[in-house]
């Protein structure tokens, strides 16, 4: 009976959060965003790019710093991807294009990049 009540609570939350979201949505188009972006505009090209090269998604995560789910999404979807990027404005440049300038993240994408480019 305890569970009765608890799975019936949980389920009138649910209703209650989609409402709110709905009429937030309706109220400001650009209220409700959802979740930002984990990457940008770089790294998406570069997801790109080696999903075109190979199709293992581990390997292309490794080299981004990314997860896996990350490069899955990006090989399921691309346009979705492209829409959360705009969603957000993540579209700009927000570091210099000179390494030393570069967090160490991309500096280890550029660099595996590099190798994978090297290697063909």
């Amino acid at each position: 009976m305890v569970a009765t009540t608890a799975e019936a609570q949980s389920e009138a939350t649910r209703e209650a959060q989609k409402a709110g979201i709905a009429h937030a949505k309706a109220a400001e188009p650009h209220s409700y965003r959802g979740r930002k972006a984990s990457f940008d505009r770089a790294q998406l090209g570069m997801i790109r790019n080696c999903l075109r090269r190979t199709p293992c998604p581990t390997a292309i995560a490794e080299a981004a710093g990314m997860s896996r789910q990350v490069v899955y999404r990006v090989q399921d979807d691309p346009a979705k991807a492209e829409s959360m990027l705009a969603e957000w404005d993540l579209g700009r440049e927000q570091f210099s294009t000179h390494n030393r300038f570069l967090p160490r993240h991309q500096r280890r994408c550029y660099r595996a990049l590099r190798l994978l480019r090297d290697a063909t």
